[in-house]
C-alpha cells in the first residue's frame, strides 16, 4: 500500500526496511569490532604457544578444488610443489562430478610413488542458478559440514584459488584459529583471470586468510602478494 505525499509515492514499509538496514549495519559494526579484538588475542596467543610441526611429518593439507577453471588451475599449481612433504587430500564439491577424474589424470601421467589421492566432498554452498533466498539454508549446511570435516581432520594448511567451495572450509578454519582449537594456515590464490578486481570469494577471504596471493599487479591492496606469473 503506497500513499501520495510532496508529489511521490512513499510506500508504508519504507520506515520497517530503514529499521532493518540500521540494524544490519549496527550487527555489522559491533560483529567487526569483536572480530578485530579475537584476532588480535588469538595471534599473541598462537604466537606464544605456536606449535612447531616436524620437518620429517607430512603437513597435513586441504586442497579445494572447484568446477571449471578452478581445478586445472590449482593442479598446475601443485606441480611446483614437492608433494612427499605434503599429506593432501582434495576437497570438491558433492555435485563437481569433473575435478575427480582431472586429478585422477594428472596422478596417473606422473607414475609415482605418492599413494592413490584423497577426496573428500562437502555440500556446495549454491548451485548455478539457485535462488539466493534458498542459499542461505543451503549455506548454513555447508558451513556447519565443513566445520565437523575440518575439526575431524584437523589439516595444518589449506590452499584454495577461487571456488566458492572453499569459503565454509577457511571459515571453519578461522574459527578454530579464534577459539584455539587448532592452528590451521590459510592461503588463497586468486585465480590468473581476475587481473584488476577480485572474485567474490576473495574479497570475503581477504579478511581472513593468512597470505592472499595475487598473480596480477593489484597495489591497492595492501595484503595481497603480487609473486609474479606463477602459472
Amino acid at each position: 500500500v503506497s500513499t501520495q505525499r510532496n508529489g511521490g509515492f512513499i510506500s508504508e514499509s519504507e520506515p520497517m526496511s530503514l529499521f532493518v538496514v540500521l540494524f544490519c549495519v549496527a550487527v555489522f559494526v559491533c560483529g567487526w569490532r569483536l572480530f578485530s579484538l579475537l584476532h588480535v588475542v588469538s595471534s599473541s596467543r598462537i604466537q606464544k604457544n605456536h606449535r612447531q610441526i616436524s620437518r620429517n611429518k607430512p603437513v597435513e593439507t586441504f586442497v579445494v578444488l572447484g568446477s571449471g577453471g578452478h581445478s586445472a588451475e590449482m593442479l598446475r599449481l601443485l606441480q611446483e610443489m614437492n608433494l612427499n612433504r605434503y599429506n593432501i587430500k582434495y576437497i570438491l564439491a558433492s555435485s563437481d562430478r569433473n575435478s575427480r577424474g582431472k586429478v585422477l589424470a594428472e596422478h596417473q601421467k606422473k607414475q609415482a610413488s605418492i599413494p592413490l589421492p584423497t577426496f573428500l566432498e562437502i555440500p556446495r554452498s549454491r548451485e548455478v542458478g539457485q535462488s539466493w533466498l534458498s542459499t542461505i539454508w543451503t549455506t548454513s549446511w555447508s558451513c556447519l559440514f565443513s566445520a565437523l570435516l575440518v575439526v575431524r581432520h584437523r589439516p595444518d594448511l589449506i590452499i584454495c584459488n577461487g571456488p566458492g567451495t572453499c569459503v565454509p572450509l577457511c571459515l571453519a578454519a578461522f574459527c578454530c584459529k579464534m577459539f584455539f582449537i587448532h592452528d590451521i594456515k590459510t592461503i588463497f590464490i586468486e585465480s590468473f583471470c581476475r587481473t584488476r578486481t577480485l572474485s567474490l570469494t576473495g574479497k570475503i577471504l581477504y579478511f581472513i586468510a593468512d597470505r592472499f596471493i595475487v598473480t596480477h599487479p593489484m597495489n591497492h591492496l595492501k595484503r595481497a602478494e603480487y609473486l609474479g606469473v606463477i602459472l
